[in-house]
This record gives C-alpha cells, sequence and structure tokens, in this order.
C-alpha cells in the first residue's frame, strides 16, 4: 500500500504546476474571476485522487510484489514525463 501511496503523492505534487493551472488562468484574463472554475477543478482533482486509490486498493492484492515496484516505477516515468 506505500507504494500506491507514494505514488499517488508523487502524481499530484508533479501537477500542482501543471498545464491546468495555466488554462484556469487564461479562462480567467478572458473571462474575468469565475470561482466556479476553480471549485470544479478542485473537486474533479479530489475525485481523480479518490478513484486512483479506490483503484489501488482492488489491483494491489492480486500483484506480485516485483510487479508492485515496476507499476510505481512506471506510474512516477508518467508523471515525471508529464
Amino acid at each position: 500500500m506505500s507504494a500506491f501511496y507514494l505514488t499517488c503523492l508523487a502524481v499530484l505534487f508533479s501537477g500542482l504546476g501543471s498545464r491546468d493551472q495555466m488554462t484556469v488562468v487564461a479562462l480567467s484574463q478572458q473571462q474575468g474571476r469565475r470561482p466556479a472554475v476553480l471549485i470544479i477543478a478542485a473537486l474533479l482533482a479530489a475525485a481523480t485522487a479518490a478513484f486512483a486509490g479506490w483503484a489501488a486498493t482492488l489491483i494491489i492484492p492480486v500483484m506480485q510484489p516485483a510487479a508492485r515496484v515496476f507499476l510505481c516505477a512506471l506510474a512516477l516515468g508518467f508523471a515525471g514525463g508529464e
């Protein structure tokens, strides 16, 4: 469980300065402040993280320890590439 937990945290932290925030900034500059955009983005981020955690609880019991490490490394690689 700790490998997937750390992977989820790494993906979350790597996305903090991503292009999603730039999209919200561009929308705010063009259309003015809209708190609904920020609220919806926060809700979607929380829902995505919850789904990833739920999916991990389903997958972890059926994986071998070596496969867990490989999947963790793969997720970190994709997060870094993003």
